[in-house]
């Protein structure tokens, strides 16, 4: 009988969200214009309050602000901007604070305060890669040496900023594309593989503000 019940709520619950597209889950009736799923034990009262609970988010243990792992086993640039929108509660590590973090298509942003650290792209600059020999950037001179030619931009400090790989063309590298930190300097470092370069082949790196 039990089973009967729970299938029969299933399916109403189902057959609501193909007429609306909209879902409530509690104990109200109907869910806001703007929602397409509305968790609420009540219909707002005179103090705007719809529920005593809260929304547990899924607990996780994130390895890197750019990586949707262990969440996916194997990044693209297809499945990153899929999930752009994702939202887990992280546990905490060394690297990490712990809080709420939403996935934006490059990195996990939010944190205890749950605002999002300040980043922007990493300035266009050359880089050779008709060599097969590993080569080393100094980033944070290419960083100063693009933003100074323009005025308008600020000048973030070398000991307030993080330089971060969020992507890279496979087959133009030999080895990945790394950063290295060496004397308290930010380095790309990298082997290119010359043969199977391309003229749609791509590095993106973001810098943050730390």
């Amino acid at each position: 009988m039990k089973k009967i019940i729970v299938l029969a709520m299933l399916f109403i619950v189902t057959a609501l969200s193909e007429i609306h597209g909209q879902t409530v889950i509690g104990g109200a009736t109907y869910p806001v214009e703007g929602a397409l799923l509305d968790l609420k034990e009540y219909q707002a009262n005179t103090e705007n309050t719809t529920a005593n609970k809260g929304l547990l988010l899924p607990r996780v243990k994130l390895t890197s602000l750019t990586s949707l792992v262990p969440l996916i086993q194997t990044e693209t640039v297809a499945n990153k901007k899929e999930h752009i929108g994702l939202q887990v509660y992280h546990i905490g590590n060394d690297d990490i604070p712990a809080g709420v973090k939403v996935w934006n298509g490059v990195m996990w942003t939010g944190g205890a305060s749950n605002e999002p650290a300040p980043w922007i792209y990493m300035p266009a600059f050359p880089i050779q890669m008709h060599h097969t020999t590993e080569q080393k950037i100094d980033l944070y001179a290419e960083y100063k040496r693009q933003i100074g030619d323009i005025s308008a931009m600020t000048i973030w400090e070398e000991n307030e900023v993080k330089f971060v790989v969020t992507a890279y063309d496979s087959l133009a590298f030999s080895t990945a594309p790394i950063i290295k930190i060496e004397n308290e300097k930010q380095y790309l470092v990298y082997k290119a593989a010359p043969n199977r370069l391309t003229a749609s082949s791509y590095l993106n790196i973001i810098i943050v503000k730390i």
